[in-house]
């Protein structure tokens, strides 16, 4: 693929798409009490640690509305815990939006920080976000761009997202060596990859992509 293309591809995935994201009947204590707790740090009973930042929350917060943290808090070795740290790749700009979102009940997303916003909303088990988000990015999946979001879906294990991708990509395929068209236009798809759509394994997924 030439360099004018892939510049071009990835214009298509980066353009900017904002759209605002509020609970179902948020009751005012997100938009008004939380927020201040969370910006002041009263009263907080855990420090979460990511990427080195320290973040003074709120257990019963943070238990209220994921059942990750609910359960993280209950494991045995995290009982008595004043600080606990989070590996959470990808998330040094998304850790902070999803707290937020989680205290006040607001959040603003775009093309670029959307898939690890879900990628942490998957994690956390925040239901209404992981759906907002995913009808979201849907809408961004095109032909012409396909491909990059497809990759892009894997590495955050965006399953609807790679659902969506693999649909397009074989919707036009009757065997694997055939090469597929948008717009007239030929698109080259590593033969492997294709392979795979079939398959739908997260894992090879995340191999092939990891060296191609």
């Amino acid at each position: 693929m030439s360099t004018n293309k892939k510049k071009k591809q990835q214009k298509t995935i980066q353009t900017t798409n904002i759209t605002k994201i509020n609970k179902i009947n948020k009751h005012p204590l997100f938009s008004e009490g939380f927020s201040s707790y969370l910006e002041n740090g009263e009263f907080s009973d855990i420090t979460i640690v990511v990427d080195k930042i320290k973040y003074k929350l709120h257990k019963i917060i943070l238990s209220y509305e994921s059942t990750f943290f609910r359960s993280l808090f209950h494991e045995e070795k995290n009982k008595e815990k004043k600080k606990i740290g989070l590996d959470l790749p990808h998330s040094e700009h998304s850790f902070p939006v999803i707290v937020r979102y989680i205290y006040c009940g607001e959040i603003e997303i775009n093309t670029e920080d959307a898939l690890p916003i879900l990628g942490l909303a998957t994690k956390f088990e925040l239901k209404h976000l992981i759906e907002t988000v995913s009808s979201f990015l849907l809408r961004l999946v095109k032909k012409d761009n396909v491909q990059e979001w497809l990759a892009q879906a894997i590495k955050f294990r965006a399953r609807k997202v790679i659902d969506k991708c693999i649909s397009n990509l074989t919707l036009e395929i009757d065997q694997v060596s055939r090469p597929l068209y948008s717009y007239g236009k030929s698109v080259t798809v590593n033969e492997k990859i294709i392979g795979q759509i079939y398959q739908k394994n997260m894992k090879n997924f995340e191999i092939i992509f990891a060296h191609h």
